[in-house]
């Protein structure tokens, strides 16, 4: 419908079947900045299954990032239980979910997880959806049958240049010293070299930008983007999506060698790696549950010489 011809908000929901690769605070935050939206139904979401790379490294790498993840959890609940927290957390920020899975009871939406090769099972659960538009919170691989069952198609979001899938959004960009990094909204094709841009815009890089700073600004624009292309989409505003031009040459991962003049170039950019944090988590584990930290306490009481310490996470000044 064109803007004069549009029904009222009342009538015009979009059925939306939503699509991500991973269960994130930020694609939570997406999500149910989504259902907030008055003019949408989120019939479903799909969480796709990456496959697993081949490779002892990577299958070492993946190991130690669930040790640094049973540590994290272990520590943060060691003095103040999870729930407690969780329910603090949920009295402070009402917008603030968990976990998927609650994000979905509260609005009421199934959750499938299904695998990347989409499978027979799991275009029948897109079919049975029956969604107008598939919203993806990044770019995927959805075979042209999963296409085709959504009646206006489906969106996805681009953060990044398209050719360099090596690196996560925006490292190349900052290690090449560019102005700005690119993020889209785009139409899916029957191939990438068919996609189509519906909505643009860019983020600034400052010259102390690093890849986890560039990370997080260009997820917030996605998001922002998004739902301006879910509206330009509603009102029938769309003037015609833009052709995909040409692809940069791809760009191979980045090697050690570049990754220490990106690290020698920004000091700021800290990265630990999973294995380190691991070590770190134990030993501050063993100092609380083997009396270490509770003697302290008591012999600082003792003698009189207890302090109490504040923790700044944020400053601003002149």
């Amino acid at each position: 419908h064109s803007s004069a011809q549009r029904p009222s908000e009342e009538t015009v929901k979009l059925r939306l079947a939503l699509f991500l690769t991973q269960d994130s605070a930020r694609a939570r935050q997406t999500i149910a900045a989504i259902c907030k939206l008055n003019y949408v139904t989120p019939a479903v979401i799909f969480l796709t299954k990456k496959r697993a790379e081949p490779g002892i490294s990577h299958r070492v790498y993946r190991l130690a990032e669930k040790m640094r993840a049973t540590t994290d959890r272990a520590l943060t609940s060691a003095v103040v239980s999870k729930a407690l927290v969780r329910q603090v957390l949920q009295r402070a920020f009402s917008n603030r979910y968990e976990s998927l899975g609650d994000l979905a009871a509260k609005y009421g939406i199934p959750v499938y997880t299904v695998d990347e090769a989409w499978g027979a099972n799991a275009l029948a659960q897109i079919g049975l959806a029956n969604a107008d538009l598939g919203v993806a919170l990044e770019r995927l691989s959805l075979p042209p049958a999963a296409i085709s069952l959504m009646r206006l198609g489906c969106i996805y979001r681009q953060t990044g240049n398209r050719s360099f899938t090596s690196m996560p959004p925006g490292f190349w960009e900052v290690y090449d010293g560019t102005n700005a990094v690119e993020v889209d909204i785009s139409l899916a094709g029957e191939s990438p070299e068919q996609d189509r841009i519906i909505v643009r815009s860019s983020v600034p890089l400052s010259h102390r930008e690093t890849p986890d700073t560039i990370q997080e600004k260009l997820e917030a624009e996605g998001e922002r983007l998004l739902l301006h292309g879910l509206g330009l989409i509603r009102d029938g505003q769309l003037d015609g999506p833009q052709v995909i031009r040409a692809h940069t040459p791809a760009r191979p991962k980045a090697t050690k060698q570049e990754l220490a003049i990106l690290r020698e170039r920004l000091p700021e950019w800290k990265n630990k790696s999973p294995l380190a944090v691991v070590v770190r988590n134990l030993y501050t584990l063993a100092v609380y549950y083997s009396g270490v930290y509770l003697c302290i306490r008591l012999w600082r009481r003792f003698t009189g010489t207890s302090r109490a310490a504040i923790l700044l996470y944020h400053r601003v000044n002149t």
